[in-house]
């Protein structure tokens, strides 16, 4: 009897085991999705890109708990060369767009270690970057609640899509695209895998 009781233990120990590898395998593939805000929030993702010989750009797109994509953009810069200012500024301009569609609860994602970290200690310097910083955190006060949160890039696809592929802006002087309730082809299959 003994014998039958150890077999019936570890057939169960290999079950509930192979249940928290899998748990775990679970776990880690949602760290690498988009995760929704609340319903009560919108969800800011930025990025920025800087290619030697291309204007340096950000993206940014705002979505809603069920993924819904409420506005998107795409603004290019001639002059800016570091990447982490860059990024800031990608902060900085989808925070000045959420606030133009007086959006007030707002989470923002980005996958730049150092610019979360300065936006969450608060702290600023004289830098460039500071200074930038020091601005995001002003414009901060417009919201009723605002986060900042550092995610992978793997975790920041349609943002990173905005500000990497070709995009073609109306003429030679448009430095921004917006798109309101909508978004550019480009980025359909990005958020349909974001929803997956």
């Amino acid at each position: 009897m003994e014998g039958l009781w150890q077999q019936v233990t570890n057939v169960w120990n290999e079950i509930n085991g192979d249940k928290d590898q899998r748990t775990s395998r679970s776990n880690v593939a949602n760290q690498e999705c988009w995760q929704p805000p609340s319903w009560r929030v919108l969800k800011l993702n930025v990025d920025a890109s800087i290619k030697e010989g291309h204007p340096n750009r950000v993206g940014c797109i705002i979505r809603n708990y069920m993924g819904r994509c409420l506005a998107a953009m795409t603004k290019r810069f001639d002059t800016i060369t570091s990447v982490d200012t860059m990024e800031a500024v990608a902060v900085y301009d989808g925070l000045v767009l959420a606030k133009s569609m007086s959006i007030l609860n707002i989470e923002v994602e980005g996958d730049s270690a150092n610019v979360f970290k300065l936006l969450n200690r608060g702290g600023v310097d004289q830098s460039y970057l500071g200074i930038i910083i020091e601005d995001i955190l002003d414009l901060s006060n417009f919201f009723s609640s605002i986060s900042f949160k550092w995610i992978r890039r793997e975790t920041n696809r349609v943002a990173h899509i905005l500000a990497h592929e070709q995009v073609d802006f109306l003429d030679d002087n448009s430095s921004s695209l917006v798109w309101l309730e909508d978004y550019p082809p480009l980025i359909c299959n990005a958020l349909r895998q974001d929803l997956l």
